[in-house]
């Protein structure tokens, strides 16, 4: 999840991925942490705030998402299969409508 954000985003402050993945700071330093050790993404501190920590995909993270890439895919498959075309329309349309209201 996190690789699939920082792909589209290119960098992400870490406050803004603990935001987007509504997990603890403690839980998102020690992922983050755990994927600077693989390789998969660096941080720096940010020029204009120091006291952010800035993290960007490397290439092995973008070699690793695009390998996991197929699995996700089948994954949703299976997860979604028990719901109709119909009503996928209707939880997009739910969604959409819920998104609208947070924002």
């Amino acid at each position: 999840m996190l690789l699939s954000m920082l792909n589209k985003q290119d960098t992400l402050s870490m406050s803004d991925l603990r935001e987007n993945t509504l997990v603890t700071k403690q839980a998102i330093t020690g992922l983050i942490d755990r994927m600077k050790k693989q390789g998969y993404i660096e941080t720096r501190k940010d020029k204009k705030d120091g006291r952010k920590t800035i993290v960007q995909m490397t290439d092995e993270g973008r070699e690793r998402l695009e390998a996991i890439h197929p699995h996700r895919i089948e994954g949703n498959r299976e997860a979604f299969d028990v719901i109709s075309d119909e009503e996928l329309d209707q939880l997009q349309d739910i969604l959409e409508k819920l998104i609208k209201h947070l924002n």
